[in-house]
């Protein structure tokens, strides 16, 4: 786990561009892991620019985005996503020399469905998202955890997977069959796993796609975030 950590989060330098989507459902502790991540790339300098839609941004502003400082440069907030915001970014990626290329972290909290439904999704973030290494970016989604959170569209494209409460033994299932089952040798020993570590509150499940780890009491990872 002190690996991955190293090399997905803080250790590597070199942003080759992942897609990591939190699904959980509300109060389960996914925002909360955002924010902290947030914090903890800004302390270590991570990214050279930060893309924020956070749609409780004015709500939240003195509390839980207190450490964001919007006069700074290098952070961009918005509360409504929409296809202006992607659309800057690969602007601004593409118009700077290759060797200066920014490294982005570009952040969509509390995603609604048809943002990640790919009949519905705009044009350039399906662009964008099939191309992210590419585009030098980070591209952390949080979403409820619905069916369309993991369409065929975005199940080929997810980098990270991270698993918080969830509700939706349809979703889990999907989830088991189309990442999972070389790892759990049955359906059932998945989800006993599973509900045995969601026991323990704000505790998640980690899969990494692109190297098939999987950390199933992710809580001690995400307790790293803090700065």
């Amino acid at each position: 786990m002190e690996q991955e950590f190293k090399d997905n989060f803080i250790g590597n330098k070199k942003i080759q561009g992942k897609f990591i989507l939190i699904g959980g459902v509300k109060g389960s502790g996914k925002s909360y892991a955002m924010t902290q991540y947030i914090k903890l790339s800004m302390a270590h300098k991570v990214y050279d620019l930060y893309i924020l839609i956070l749609p409780a941004y004015n709500i939240e502003a003195s509390n839980t985005y207190k450490f964001l400082n919007i006069k700074d440069k290098h952070v961009f907030i918005g509360t409504d996503y929409h296809e202006g915001v992607t659309q800057l970014l690969m602007k601004k990626v593409t118009g700077a020399p290759k060797n200066k290329k920014p490294r982005i972290l570009f952040c969509i909290d509390d995603s609604s469905a048809e943002q990640l439904d790919h009949h519905k999704m705009d044009h350039s973030m399906k662009k964008f998202i099939t191309s992210i290494r590419h585009y030098n970016t980070d591209l952390i989604v949080v979403a409820h955890a619905t069916n369309s959170i993991i369409s065929p569209f975005l199940r080929g494209q997810i980098d990270i997977l991270i698993l918080y409460k969830m509700t939706n033994y349809k979703l889990l299932k999907t989830i088991y069959e189309e990442f999972l089952s070389l790892s759990f040798d049955k359906l059932k020993e998945f989800i006993e796993e599973y509900k045995n570590n969601m026991k323990e509150e704000y505790n998640c499940v980690y899969i990494n796609l692109r190297n098939q780890k999987i950390f199933l009491d992710f809580k001690k990872l995400v307790g790293r975030f803090n700065v």
